[in-house]
């Protein structure tokens, strides 16, 4: 909600946009599938936009926050990003607490290799509220 003239700031990830490489790609693909679990639209960006304006917002400017990483590093938001996700999927879609760890490592050894590979899109969206009209 915002009063007439506010303005708002939205950044929403695109989840499927994940791009990770892995030396165990099923396993990546149920890892992921897993955390799709964490939110309630894992693609939200896609359909924002209509959603706003039928609910009386104006978009006053959209663009993209990407996020790549190519080096493994544990400072990295790919690295951040990849801790997140195993301390979430254990317990979820059949993922258990040792595929979790199993998968973290072999990230780590992927990026110890010098194979690391990581992108994922965010799209930042400012909205306004229309001024009422006498």
């Amino acid at each position: 909600m915002l009063r007439p003239g506010g303005r708002a700031v939205i950044v929403s990830t695109d989840w499927p946009s994940l791009t990770w490489n892995s030396s165990n790609p099923e396993r990546m693909t149920r890892i992921l599938d897993a955390f799709s679990e964490h939110c309630p639209h894992i693609a939200l960006p896609r359909v924002l936009v209509p959603l706003l304006k039928t609910a009386g917002f104006a978009i006053a400017s959209q663009s993209i926050l990407p996020h790549f990483n190519a080096i493994y590093s544990p400072d990295t938001f790919s690295s951040l990003t990849a801790g997140l996700i195993a301390s979430f999927v254990p317990g979820r879609r059949g993922v258990s607490e040792e595929e979790a760890l199993a998968w973290l490592q072999d990230l780590r050894q992927t990026g110890e290799r010098g194979e690391w590979f990581f992108s994922l899109n965010q799209y930042l969206i400012l909205v306004e509220k229309p001024t009422l009209r006498e």
